[in-house]
């Protein structure tokens, strides 16, 4: 037999070696149990996973014994492109963005898909892409180097897919009602909140006045009148959150009730004569006197949580005392801050001895 083989071979890193052979003359050639009847015989691929040179040698004998070797036929074995993708995001709430690193070596071209996007050709590292929609996204990355051998071109190819690479979610939606309104009066100074938010398995609540709650509808009761910042935090199941807050105004006035009588007996009811006040935070000055029916002034005091006890506290005459009861006047002027105005309040109340 005569052997015909090529000077050499050139073939990528994981490829199969696939050759043949030219056989003269004709006959039936056995070769490792494969017999053969043309002169081209394909011979089983061998897989190389080295990159390198690699000499193959073919012994082939003929029915009457006859055999030949061949010459060493080297294989250059080219070695493959190495893929390698990152893929960061600074959250996975939408809307977002992910950046994506390419690493790769020994590549010279490279090319990736992610489905909803446009096919990405050598493109620079970093990849910055917006994430609009909601899910996994794969990727789908090729990395190949040529090589001229010969005047002719081998291509080295390599293709992986990254599963899940990145994400988005949906983020929830913050919203809430205040009840009975953003504007109430001191009053009645409470508050209830209506959650209106969707997707959260979390509520976060700042009320304004540094307490909080992680209930669903709280209720508030303010204890001073002024502005608050009322702010709801919700959380949904991947940690994205949303923020919504409204403005609540607690306004006061002037409320006054003044008893009509009083009993300084010192039985400990009813023994001191004290006007009550809500709203005492808009006062800028505050003047209580008590006056007898011939116009003495025995109480006076600018402190509106100063009570009278029945005593004539200006002339140092002592308690006064009656047989029955005794009718005194009374005149409170107040005057409110920031220019609001003034009032005079007068009345009279009875001492019950």
């Amino acid at each position: 037999p005569v052997l015909h083989d090529t000077a050499a071979y050139s073939v990528c890193e994981g490829d199969s070696l696939s050759y043949e052979w030219f056989v003269t003359p004709l006959g039936d050639l056995i070769q490792n149990n494969l017999v053969t009847d043309d002169l081209t015989t394909p011979f089983p691929s061998i897989c190389v996973d080295t990159a390198g040179v690699l000499n193959v040698v073919l012994e082939i004998t003929n029915s009457y014994g006859c055999a030949q070797t061949t010459s060493n036929v080297p294989f250059t074995v080219r070695g493959l492109p190495v893929p390698e993708l990152t893929f960061e995001q600074p959250s996975i709430c939408l809307p977002t963005t992910v950046s994506i690193l390419n690493s790769s070596s020994g590549a010279a071209d490279f090319s990736m898909s992610i489905p909803g996007y446009p096919t990405y050709e050598n493109f620079l590292s970093p990849l910055e892409l917006d994430v609009e929609f909601p899910g996994y996204y794969n990727a789908e990355f090729t990395v190949s180097n040529i090589h001229i051998i010969d005047g002719h071109e081998l291509t080295c190819s390599v293709d992986t897919e990254y599963v899940n690479a990145f994400e988005g979610r949906t983020p929830p939606v913050a919203e809430f009602a205040v009840l009975p309104d953003t504007l109430i009066e001191f009053v009645n100074p409470v508050v209830e909140f209506v959650n209106l938010s969707e997707g959260q398995i979390e509520n976060i609540w700042s009320f304004g006045n540094g307490e909080g709650s992680g209930e669903l509808d709280p209720e508030v009761e303010y204890e001073a009148a002024g502005f608050y910042n009322a702010q709801l935090q919700v959380v949904n199941e991947y940690g994205c959150t949303d923020v919504y807050s409204q403005e609540i105004e607690v306004y006061t006035d002037l409320y006054i009730y003044v008893p009509t009588a009083f009993t300084p007996d010192n039985d400990g009811l009813n023994d001191a004569w004290l006007p009550s006040i809500i709203g005492q935070d808009v006062i800028a000055t505050y003047e209580c006197s008590v006056f007898t029916r011939s116009g003495d002034r025995v109480f006076y005091t600018t402190d509106p949580n100063e009570a009278w006890i029945g005593g004539n506290d200006l002339s140092g005459e002592g308690v006064h005392y009656s047989s029955g009861g005794e009718v005194f006047a009374w005149r409170i002027l107040i005057k409110k801050k920031d220019g609001q105005g003034a009032k005079t309040y007068t009345g009279q109340v009875t001492m019950i001895r």
